[in-house]
């Protein structure tokens, strides 16, 4: 997950201005012999992005 800012493009389709913080998400998944077979570039708004994250008791 990292930074990036909204160019002309991804800003008409987020409908957000340009410039504006985004949430840049890449994730890809491979098969047995490790090619990668899917790949993507996640876009979020950063006005509207959460990032909730569970933590379980591993018993430290």
């Amino acid at each position: 997950m990292t930074l990036a800012y909204a160019d002309e493009a991804t800003a008409t389709l987020l409908k957000c201005p340009t410039l504006s913080a985004l949430v840049r998400i890449q994730s890809w998944r491979v098969d047995t012999s490790g090619k990668i077979v899917i790949r993507t570039d996640s876009y979020y708004r950063g006005d509207r992005f959460a990032n909730v994250a569970q933590l379980h008791d591993v018993g430290l």
